[in-house]
């Protein structure tokens, strides 16, 4: 159950990275490039007037957000491709040391499948109807 569980959070969690990456390697990271590249030919096109002066510093600190925006989401991109090996390691290490040291004289002399059972209460599942 726990396997289950933290495979599809996992999995879930790869999914997003995944499609961040592609956006980010793709569409996005294309558009932010174009975008910004246009912005820096205005000064070519309209120059010599307070307006011109205006939209050209608008464009400065749009580029400058745009490019703080792509920088965030790549950080996160890598915050989140890291962080799935590292979950995966401590939860499975977490595992394996408690079932290879699982005793049930010390556990509330619960069985594997009660704790189970109690979690699943504790997270809002399960059926309440049954007893341990």
């Amino acid at each position: 159950m726990y396997d289950q569980q933290r495979g599809a959070d996992l999995e879930a969690l790869s999914r997003i990275a995944t499609t961040l990456g592609e956006e980010l390697e793709g569409r996005l990271g294309d558009q932010a490039s174009a975008q910004t590249a246009r912005f820096g030919e205005v000064p070519n096109h309209w120059n010599g007037s307070p307006a011109a002066t205006s939209a050209q510093q608008f464009f400065t600190d749009t580029t400058t957000r745009l490019t703080a925006g792509i920088d965030a989401l790549r950080a996160v991109h890598t915050a989140a491709t890291t962080a799935i090996a590292q979950i995966d390691a401590a939860v499975r290490n977490k595992a394996d040391t408690s079932k290879n040291e699982f005793d049930a004289t010390a556990a509330a002399n619960k069985t594997p499948e009660q704790i189970d059972w109690i979690v699943d209460l504790a997270q809002g599942q399960g059926d309440t109807g049954q007893s341990v």
